[in-house]
């Protein structure tokens, strides 16, 4: 190699080996200055925020807490920031600086006044609300050892009455009363809507709900036109959260329960006595001598108190396993339930069986679809005589029906029938405890319900909303009642029921919604406007069966084509169609001036033609008084509002009977069959008039109020 070619490569490879030297150099620079940073956090409480997201300032990198709130992230040098994110809470930035592990509380994003209530088609801040509009403070309700959601209402807010007069498990639905009754003939019970669908408490565990808010007045209500004549309850279930890391909820609870207040029942000697009175003030002898107070014999002259036969602390468990997150443009929820519950009254029970399923998809900024669907499964152990405080329920019998002088059981092993003064009066007791156990009634309910819907923004501030609803409930009950003989206490026969029957029914129902929402929601300078335009058509069928036999072999072959004797069989059908057309309109000034005006326009297949349609407005109004000047330098006071609401609700259910689905038109009745020629002919009859002028029920509410 000549002298001119070492020049060469000598310039050609001194700058590379410098630029190799700066790159180094610069690397191992880097990799000093990388490092791993560790740090828990915690909610103002000091609870741990599982979920929450942590990111590295201006880049993409970042991850999740564990359970414990705790994280751990690799971060580029001294001069990075982290970003702690969480739903709920208030963003904070942390700088690394020469720190290897922090401590971050987060503070919650939302105040009271800030706070989103649902409404009907939308929902407001808090502050914003020119209705009567209640929410439930969830956060000591989701571990309640309740059968029922609704039990979670009882006592939590004014205007809201909650009560239950039934004691049969899975079919305890309580009362809700909302302000009073709203309409005549249709009970009390207000409207339901779980995520846009009408439901019941009855379906859902509470430990699937995210809010419940309690529409009030007229103003709040009117959206709902004519099913929300007794008020509206709306509960938003729980969706999937924005973190990929999945959230596991379990929850188990185990509960006893029991009789809160005992009816105080007279023993059987006061009883001897009222009875002694009673025949005394008829001029006849006495039928209890002093010598049956001694309960020598028990067979003759017990002292039974039947309500604490009948009645015990019985066992109650809830077990709730959900999950919660989301993936790539998907956010999940899924969530299973188990109800397991023995009644307080012998011969009760109930199963139930729970999923939900929330499922959001963002195709793009603007456009999202969604899915939610939600079932349960009821199995329910009932007594012959059901638990009820009516007509011939064991409760009504235990006060009417059974003295305390009769045993529950003989001591040769009989039931109980008669006392020692049967041959006197011939009373034969209906006995609670032997109706507790006879026989069988079950009822097995399956219920679905499902909703698709798609979500558009048109433009910035204008969002197209299309769903679709379905509820479908399929019902079987099986009541068999046994043969029977009744003895005294000496083994005599006093009665024999010699016919066992049976009776089996099915009832199904679906119902279907479609609805279209268009909203425009804009802010410009100090005026605030919200619109709400939507079209809504509902159809709903319901198809009953029943078959009867009596007479089977004996009291362990209990299917229908066992039985011998006087078969029948019953069944109807009757379906209901809606239309509504809706809309709303609201303004706000200075975020201190509110006006909203509803319409509703509601058409039903109940009512004649001429009378078909109905027109629902209502108006409301509110002024924020505390956020004028001459109350902001008053520290203590954080709200201060009046509020004023005028509105009519219509009600288009008149009566729960078939032929009050068409109430206008002539019904004729089949089965009036006749004698014909010695023989029965079936006929047909008119057993009720037909009204072609009934019309809506309009039901006018003003509201006044101070927040």
């Amino acid at each position: 190699m000549t002298m001119k070619n070492k020049l060469l490569l000598s310039r050609i490879y001194t700058p590379m080996l410098l630029l190799v030297l700066i790159i180094i150099g610069t690397t191992g620079y880097a990799s000093a200055q990388e490092r791993s940073v560790s740090g828990v956090i915690t909610d103002s409480e000091n609870s741990p925020l599982p979920g929450a997201n942590v990111t590295i300032k201006g880049t993409t990198t970042g991850t999740v807490t564990d359970l414990d709130g705790q994280f751990t992230i690799t971060v580029p040098s001294d001069e990075s920031v982290l970003v702690i994110s969480f739903v709920g809470f208030i963003p904070q930035e942390v700088n690394v600086g020469n720190q290897t592990s922090f401590i971050i509380t987060l503070e919650p994003e939302l105040t009271a006044l800030e706070e989103i209530v649902v409404v009907g088609y939308g929902a407001v801040k808090k502050e914003n609300l020119t209705g009567a509009v209640a929410t439930v403070n969830l956060e000591y309700t989701e571990n309640m050892p309740t059968a029922n959601t609704a039990a979670m209402l009882q006592g939590r807010m004014s205007g809201v009455t909650v009560y239950n007069e039934r004691t049969q498990p899975g079919e305890d639905n309580p009362t809700i009363i909302i302000r009073g009754q709203g309409t005549f003939k249709t009970g009390k019970n207000p409207l339901i809507i779980v995520d846009g669908v009408e439901s019941s408490f009855n379906h859902i565990p509470a430990s699937d709900i995210e809010s419940i808010s309690v529409l009030k007045d007229a103003a709040s209500a009117a959206i709902y036109g004519v099913r929300a004549a007794n008020g509206v309850i709306l509960i938003t279930t729980k969706r999937g959260t924005n973190v990929s890391k999945p959230t596991i909820t379990f929850r188990y609870t185990q509960s006893w329960e029991d009789v809160l207040v005992a009816p105080d029942l007279v023993d059987s000697w006061e009883f001897a006595e009222v009875k002694n009175s009673e025949n005394a003030n008829a001029g006849t002898e006495a039928l209890f001598t002093d010598a049956m107070r001694d309960g020598s014999d028990p067979d003759h002259f017990a002292n039974t108190n039947w309500f604490e036969e009948i009645y015990d602390i019985s066992p109650m468990s809830n077990t709730y396993l959900s999950i919660q997150g989301s993936g790539k443009n998907v956010n999940y929820m899924l969530s299973g339930a188990y109800l397991n519950q023995d009644g307080i009254m012998k011969g009760t029970s109930a199963r139930r069986y729970n999923f939900r399923s929330n499922i959001d998809f963002r195709a793009s900024d603007r456009i999202k679809f969604g899915l939610n669907l939600s079932g349960n499964k009821r199995h329910i152990d009932e007594t012959l005589n059901d638990a009820s405080a009516t007509n011939q329920g064991l409760n009504y019998i235990i006060r009417r029906f059974a003295f305390p002088t009769v045993p529950v059981k003989y001591t040769s092993g009989d039931w109980g029938w008669i006392d020692g003064v049967y041959n006197t009066t011939g009373a034969l007791i209906k006995n609670p405890v032997y109706l507790a156990q006879a026989g069988e009634v079950i009822t097995d309910n399956n219920h679905l319900e499902g909703r698709a819907f798609a979500d558009f923004e048109v433009i910035k501030g204008l969002r197209l909303n299309i769903s679709g609803s379905a509820i479908y409930n399929a019902s079987t009950g099986s009541r068999f009642s046994p043969t029977n003989t009744l003895y005294d206490a000496n083994g005599n026969m006093l009665r024999d029921d010699i016919h066992n029957t049976l009776s089996n029914t099915n009832t199904t129902w679906g119902r279907y919604l479609q609805e279209n929402l268009l909203t425009y929601n804009t802010q410009f300078g100090d005026h605030g406007i919200s619109a709400l335009v939507g079209q809504a058509t509902q159809f709903y069928r319901h198809d009953y069966f029943s078959a009867y036999v009596e007479d089977f072999p004996n009291n362990f072959i209990t299917e229908l084509n066992a039985g011998i004797k006087n078969k029948d069989v019953a069944g109807n059908a009757k379906e209901l169609a809606l239309s509504s057309f809706f809309g709303r309109i609201g303004y706000s000034f200075a975020s201190k001036y509110l006006i909203e005006a509803n319409l509703r326009y509601d058409g039903t297949s109940r009512f004649a033609r001429e009378n078909r349609w109905g027109v629902f407005p209502s108006f409301s109004a509110g002024w924020i008084i505390s956020r004028e000047s001459f109350l902001a330098n008053i520290k203590h006071l954080s709200l201060l509002k009046l509020r004023a609401s005028w509105g009519q609700l219509g009600n288009q259910d008149l009566g729960s009977q078939v032929n009050d689905y068409y109430p206008y038109v002539q019904n004729i009745n089949t089965g009036n069959n006749y004698l014909y020629g010695g023989a029965v002919a079936p006929g047909i009859a008119v057993t009720s008039l037909a009204n072609p002028d009934l019309t809506w029920e309009i039901t006018t509410i003003t509201n006044f109020g101070v927040d």
